[in-house]
């Protein structure tokens, strides 16, 4: 699979289910107006534009962050409860999170074990930061204990985001 991301952007938290559940896939960056990282025109593969974009191994292109994340967690057979209220509540969050979060900033997250909400809580989280959003103290924390998995600290240093929110975009070359 190929993760088409820009650093910082929803894509990361694809990007860390990606690396949480281990399936094998390829980063590639897409800038806004220039070729992919791979150079081609990203509108050729996903003709929204949109990022972020998941090429699966026969050449289909995924897009929605809601699609794209049910879709790992699916293939890894994680991420997702298996049945009963928590694998919708888990859908549910995820869903709140893409299309209502940008005025929103709450913790609904399922379980004591990482879902597909995680993820996009995290970048959500980043987001409120690099735009000096305050946040609950209980958000900050939880973001700060998110940094320490294994996964999100690998995504962020993949893309560069070991650093300060408002270094994210402006150190970025």
């Amino acid at each position: 699979m190929i993760l088409y991301y820009a650093p910082g952007g929803c894509s990361l938290a694809d990007h860390i289910a990606l690396i949480e559940t281990g399936l094998p896939y390829k980063l590639v960056r897409v800038d806004p107006n220039k070729p992919t990282e791979d150079g081609r025109d990203f509108t050729t593969i996903s003709p929204k534009g949109y990022l972020p974009a998941l090429e699966l191994d026969d050449g289909t292109i995924l897009t929605e962050n809601l699609a794209i994340l049910a879709y790992i967690a699916y293939q890894a057979g994680a991420l997702l409860p298996e049945d009963g209220i928590d694998r919708w509540r888990a859908l549910e969050a995820t869903s709140f999170m893409t299309t209502e979060f940008h005025g929103n900033f709450r913790p609904i997250l399922v379980g004591d074990r990482i879902t597909i909400a995680d993820p996009y809580l995290v970048v959500m989280l980043m987001w409120a930061g690099k735009n000096e959003i305050e946040v609950p103290e209980r958000l900050t924390g939880y973001l700060a204990q998110m940094k320490k998995m294994p996964s999100v600290a690998r995504a962020l240093a993949d893309e560069g985001l070991s650093l300060t929110p408002r270094q994210w975009f402006t150190d970025q070359k």
